[in-house]
């Protein structure tokens, strides 16, 4: 009787709810394991009464070290369309003087195979594509950092979350999801200037990242350049919402070079 007592409230009892930084974790490592992924992230700015929307297309395929990054601004005096391509021998991408300007449609075409003095051949995998193009995309933020899963990149993120707690159960386009969240920093020495949320699936896939932040700029300056006037806070909230197809066929006419 003793015994089946116990079986009685060891079945009944709730399940002890995952740590958050666990389930950080497992987010960030289950897009790093992934040798495919095919994901689509629209990222909306928004301050005052002015809003900035940035829709990307990421593609990888880390065993054959190819990328395609499509990213298209639709309104704003930066509006444009970004392209990376890589098919593990050569990679191109828009220079970075021109990344927000008119002369965007100017493209760096770079070799990835290279061969040092010693003859010693190495292939660059596509976090190194990503380091090479990153100041030349509309968007590199945190969705990225997470897709491509360059360790130092995920290392400074983790700095950045300056703190991590769970705050609430929610829903996204018929999902449910887990919000967490914190207090943010711009890096992990620096003092908190604002609050974050990451949104995670039942699968740990992160499907939304929200950060709000708030600045001001200045209004007027004295006679050796110096601020005497800022103008009142202005909140900026910038999200980032995510869907990836992971380890499953991807469009293989998308990795052709694009001059």
């Amino acid at each position: 009787m003793n015994a089946l007592l116990m079986a009685l409230a060891l079945t009944s009892a709730p399940l002890q709810e995952e740590a958050p930084g666990a389930r950080v974790s497992k987010m960030m490592n289950l897009y790093f394991a992934a040798r495919k992924l095919d994901a689509t992230i629209d990222w909306v700015q928004a301050a005052n009464d002015t809003q900035l929307k940035t829709s990307s297309r990421i593609v990888l395929d880390r065993d054959g070290r190819r990328v395609y990054i499509n990213q298209v601004r639709d309104s704003g005096s930066t509006a444009g369309r970004w392209v990376v391509t890589a098919d593990g021998n050569v990679m191109t991408y828009p220079t970075y003087q021109g990344a927000m300007g008119r002369d965007r449609v100017k493209r760096v075409r770079e070799p990835m195979i290279l061969k040092d003095s010693k003859g010693l051949v190495t292939q660059l995998t596509e976090k190194e594509v990503f380091v090479a193009c990153g100041l030349s995309l509309a968007d590199r933020d945190v969705p990225l950092y997470v897709l491509f899963g360059r360790v130092d990149d995920l290392a400074y993120l983790k700095g950045q979350l300056a703190t991590l707690t769970k705050i609430r159960e929610d829903e996204l386009e018929g999902e449910k999801v887990t919000v967490l969240g914190g207090d943010w920093r711009d890096y992990a020495a620096a003092t908190v200037n604002g609050r974050y949320e990451l949104w995670l699936n039942e699968k740990n896939e992160l499907r939304r990242f929200v950060r709000q932040q708030s600045t001001t700029i200045p209004l007027e300056f004295d006679a050796n350049g110096g601020v005497k006037r800022f103008s009142e806070p202005i909140k900026i909230v910038n999200m980032w919402t995510m869907s990836a197809k992971l380890d499953q066929p991807v469009d293989e006419q998308l990795f052709k070079i694009i001059n």
